[in-house]
C-alpha cells in the first residue's frame, strides 16, 4: 500500500491509480498529493500543565500529471479572482459610503478567503475530477491509518 521514504519523512504509495478522476496513472512521486497525518505517541494532562508529544508522516495519495495540472491551476485561479473580487468590493464601498467604506474592508477580506475556496471548489468539480480533500478522504490507505489510530487533525494540548 505504501512505501517509507526517509529522506523526504513520507509513505509514497504503490498503487498508481489516480485517486482523483480515477482513470489516470501517477508516473512520478512528485505529482502525487501528500497530506499530514499524525499519531499521539504520548500526552500529560495536569491542572496547570498539558503536554502532548506525536509523530507527524505525509502520506501520499495517488494523483495523475493531468489531476496535479488542474489543481494547481485552480488554485492560482481562483485565488487570482477572489481577491480581485474583493478589491472590487471594498473600492466599490468606499466609493458609495465614503469613510464608512472601511467597514467594506471586512467583507473584502471574507470575501479574499471564503471566494477563494468557494471559486477553486467550482473549477475542480467542472473539471469532473475530486478536489484534494474529496480524494483524500475515501483513499483506502488513509482510512486503514486511521483504524490505526492515525488522525487527519494535528493533536492539541
Amino acid at each position: 500500500m505504501f512505501n517509507y521514504n526517509e529522506e523526504e519523512v513520507r509513505l509514497e504509495p504503490t498503487d498508481t491509480k489516480c485517486n482523483f478522476c480515477k482513470t489516470g496513472n501517477s508516473t512520478s512521486m512528485d505529482d502525487n498529493h501528500y497530506i499530514p497525518m499524525f499519531k499521539t505517541k504520548d500526552s500529560t494532562y495536569l491542572i496547570v500543565y498539558s503536554y502532548v508529544k506525536y509523530q507527524q508522516v505525509g502520506v501520499g495519495i495517488s494523483r495523475c500529471a493531468s489531476c496535479r495540472s488542474i489543481h494547481d491551476n485552480a488554485s492560482s485561479r481562483a485565488s487570482l479572482i477572489a481577491w480581485i473580487t474583493a478589491v472590487a468590493f471594498v473600492i466599490l464601498t468606499f466609493a458609495i459610503w465614503g469613510i464608512w467604506g472601511v467597514v467594506g474592508i471586512i467583507g473584502g477580506i471574507i470575501i479574499g478567503f471564503v471566494g477563494t475556496f468557494l471559486v477553486q471548489t467550482y473549477i475542480i468539480s467542472n473539471k469532473d475530477i475530486l478536489t484534494k480533500e474529496e480524494g483524500s478522504k475515501d483513499n483506502a490507505g488513509v482510512l486503514e491509518l486511521k483504524l490505526h489510530g492515525w488522525s487527519l487533525r494535528n493533536p492539541a494540548a
